[in-house]
């Protein structure tokens, strides 16, 4: 069972691209290139030669564009083409006009995604199962850029380059940034079997597993504490499968679980996985810990928990 397949048998639905006005402002612009009245005498002709509805048109975009060159020529064409993907870029993470129109229609598809993410006002608890390091970079980058007089922190593998934020490494929480390497002397020991593993050895591990999730569950708290700004703390979890990975992962389930679906408090949670570093039988409980989940596949898709009466 894949992802979205899980994602609709818990009840979560998609939240719907609002990108139909940006298609149409887009092209609006590009068609008046050549003067005001241009935009509704092509749109007219176009409408007419195709038989296609406006909306249908920019639904439609290569249909679209090869009509434009019956009607004004491939040079004139071209012209208001990159009008419009220059206007369209203006709502993705691309930076140049250089792209296919329908790669860019892809990434304006995403749009409303990390428009959510900006700006979202109120208290979420947001997964993000991401493919690819890059996309997580942007939601982590959008996420913060949006500052407010509310404490912002960052759990990650490295030091964030993002300035003013709180910001710890999970070498930090595990301890591990402290334990220095000691060559091991080449001397006998008696095993009762090469699996086994002392008691006490067994109870140190989960000493430190609830240490270091204490020391999160802490780290949070203390931050949010100091929040008397009015606005949401927000908080970032680069990649939560390094909990998983490290012997973590129940523990951390637990307070994932304790922050709620809709956290109580003020304070916007965004908890990152690496999808290819996750168990498949993980993904469950992880997806019912929260109630909205951004989902990477062929692009970036917003899905909502089902609303209990």
């Amino acid at each position: 069972m894949d992802l979205l397949d899980i994602l609709l048998r818990l009840g979560y639905t998609r939240i719907a691209p609002k990108s139909d006005k940006i298609y149409h402002e887009s092209i609006k612009k590009g068609l008046k290139v050549f003067g005001q009245t241009s935009y509704e005498d092509l749109m007219a002709k176009i409408c007419s030669k195709t038989g296609m509805t406006e909306i249908e048109l920019i639904k439609n975009i290569h249909m679209f564009e090869e009509a434009l060159k019956k009607l004004t020529g491939t040079v004139s064409a071209k012209i208001m083409m990159d009008v419009i993907k220059e206007e369209l870029i203006k709502y993705t993470h691309l930076k140049t006009i250089t792209h296919k129109i329908d790669q860019i229609i892809a990434k304006v598809e995403e749009y409303d995604v990390y428009d959510f993410i900006i700006n979202t006002p109120y208290t979420a608890h947001i997964l993000v199962l991401y493919k690819n390091q890059d996309t997580m970079d942007f939601i982590v980058s959008d996420f913060f850029s949006k500052r407010t007089s509310a404490p912002f922190g960052l759990v990650s593998e490295f030091r964030t380059k993002i300035k003013d934020i709180r910001n710890i490494t999970y070498d930090v929480l595990s301890g591990q940034d402290k334990i220095d390497v000691v060559p091991i002397p080449n001397t006998f020991k008696i095993r009762s079997g090469p699996d086994v593993i002392p008691k006490s050895a067994s109870n140190e591990t989960e000493r430190d597993q609830k240490r270091a999730i204490k020391k999160l569950s802490d780290w949070i708290h203390n931050m949010h504490a100091c929040n008397i700004s009015g606005f949401p703390t927000r908080f970032a979890d680069y990649d939560c499968s390094w909990y998983i990975r490290n012997e973590f992962g129940a523990e951390h389930l637990r307070l994932e679980s304790s922050f709620g679906v809709k956290p109580y408090q003020q304070i916007i949670f965004i908890c990152g996985y690496d999808i290819s570093k996750i168990p498949t039988h993980d993904f469950t409980s992880l997806i019912k810990c929260h109630g909205y989940v951004i989902l990477e596949n062929e692009s970036i898709e917003l899905y909502q928990a089902p609303v209990k009466n």
